[in-house]
């Protein structure tokens, strides 16, 4: 292995064991002796409070793009990248280009161990105050693994396929989509129009109206083995620890609720809604995508911030498109990126972050499944 080093912190660390080819791990067990970078430190806690207040300035400005001038929109990308590089010089310590040549030509990096949200995508490879290149966000040209937090009060057993009575039935219907109909791209079926179009089967959850109907939920779930899309409004409710999710006609699902579902191992759980691994309140473990995560599945998707309706349509298309057509779970994220920033020139879609199997196939799954 080549050389790396470490990010270290009295309450993380995280170390580069790995910085070659196209992938970094993380760990916590080697190369102590080559300090990379600190995050525990003031100048990059500060920074990383004037990334996040320049993200949400952004996500603000995209909400209505095509209402604002040129001007106030290149101030907001100006704002963000520098923003962006402020944090990334912060992290990289009084040697930045030194932590540029090891990410170089880097697709694919692994956190181990992160306590509080850093929103790594966003981090800015460029020098402040230079001509804005949306190419030089670190989620441009990288995927972020996200570690899956551990939670005993939690633990859930996962579904399989002794849970379902006729698994044939199951095999018929890969995909389930969940939305709220509240949502303009759930009233217009813009998503759902993704699977069709692919003639990939599906299953639409039915209207839930009476708490009660919770227990068709956890049907829903278990007969969704490859992929289970949720096109839904999402919220940070202190009432309802942390979150909930609006269903079908505003029907309010918890965090907790959702807690003691079962859902397939290995399969793919997409949260097309905002705040699913949400950084507003900067802790990481009890997000919705940490609480799917914790039940083994094989990859969650899960939105840090707010992200626009059809912002979000637009990159799930994207992604479903390369997802597809053979390409990985992780392979298939950073593509829809690149798409959608090239198309839109808008990085919002950088706020999907990603926790589990960078390698995980639709057709590894079904493999999976059929065995």
């Amino acid at each position: 292995m080549s050389s790396g080093g470490w990010i270290s912190s009295s309450s993380q660390k995280v170390m580069v064991i790995a910085a070659q080819g196209s992938k970094i791990l993380y760990s916590g067990d080697r190369l102590k002796d080559k300090i990379l970078a600190d995050i525990s430190g003031d100048a990059f806690e500060d920074a990383l409070t004037d990334l996040m207040t320049a993200i949400d300035g952004w996500i603000t400005t995209s909400d209505d793009l095509e209402y604002r001038g040129s001007d106030e929109i290149d101030l907001a990308l100006a704002e963000l990248c520098n923003a962006g590089a402020a944090a990334f010089t912060a992290l990289a310590g009084p040697d930045p280009q030194r932590l540029r040549d090891l990410l170089r030509g880097v697709v694919y990096l692994e956190v181990k161990v992160e306590s509080k949200h850093i929103p790594w995508e966003f981090l800015y490879l460029g020098a402040a105050d230079e001509a804005v290149d949306l190419e030089l966000f670190l989620g441009s040209q990288m995927v972020v693994g996200r570690p899956s937090a551990n939670n005993e009060e939690y633990t859930n057993t996962p579904g399989g396929s002794n849970d379902i009575e006729d698994p044939a039935d199951a095999s018929k219907f890969r995909v389930g989509v969940i939305e709220d109909n509240t949502l303009a791209s759930a009233r217009s079926g813009a998503e759902r129009e993704i699977f069709v179009a692919a003639g990939l089967p599906f299953r639409l959850m039915t209207e839930l109206t009476r708490p009660t109907d919770i227990d068709i939920l956890k049907e829903f779930l278990l007969r969704s083995p490859f992929l289970t899309h949720f096109n839904c409004h999402a919220e940070i409710d202190s009432i309802h620890a942390g979150y909930s999710v609006r269903m079908t006609n505003r029907f309010k699902v918890t965090r907790r609720q959702m807690s003691d579902v079962q859902v397939w191992e290995d399969s793919v759980i997409f949260l097309n809604c905002c705040h699913g691994h949400g950084m507003l309140h900067r802790s990481t473990e009890n997000t919705l995508a940490n609480t799917f995560a914790r039940k083994n599945v094989g990859v969650v998707i899960a939105a840090t911030h707010r992200i626009l309706d059809s912002d979000g349509t637009r990159w799930a298309s994207y992604f479903y498109e390369a997802l597809l057509a053979g390409l990985a779970i992780g392979p298939s994220i950073l593509e829809a990126r690149k798409r959608m920033i090239a198309d839109t020139g808008n990085p919002s879609c950088l706020v999907y972050s990603f926790i589990g199997q960078y390698n995980l196939t639709l057709g590894s799954i079904a493999l999976d499944f059929a065995a």
